[in-house]
């Protein structure tokens, strides 16, 4: 399950390209962490430090920032090794990075004034 910044244009951009590119098959679902559902999944949660990172949970733990990014990267065939190059780079590197495009993806991309229509993938995929 990924959590995104559901104001954000480029967040949700991401996630319409992330949709249409999974299999079918893949169990994968998108929460808005401006959502109650997020609220209330997130809530207790060990290790998350703040919500302005994408944010990504399974059975397996919580990750948020890059580490969320490599691993839904990893559930899209073409885009897997991606994922896997970008894992491969120091922790502190790849935060860093993503930390300085989370900082300024506001600025660069306005606040949706309106919301946007999901595909049918995103759709399929979309909880509330």
């Amino acid at each position: 399950m990924l959590f995104f910044d559901g104001e954000c244009a480029t967040c949700n951009r991401s996630l319409t390209f992330l949709a249409a590119r999974l299999p079918r098959d893949t169990e994968f679902a998108f929460v808005a962490l401006e959502s109650p559902l997020a609220e209330a999944m997130l809530a207790g949660q060990t290790g998350i430090t703040g919500r302005d990172a994408v944010i990504y949970m399974d059975d397996s733990g919580v990750l948020q920032g890059a580490a969320a990014l490599e691993r839904a990267l990893s559930f899209i065939p073409r885009w897997r090794v991606l994922g896997q190059l970008l894992a491969l780079l120091p922790d502190a590197v790849t935060e860093a990075a993503y930390d300085a495009f989370a900082s300024q993806r506001h600025r660069w991309n306005q606040r949706l004034k309106v919301c946007e229509i999901p595909s049918a993938q995103l759709q399929a995929r979309l909880l509330t």
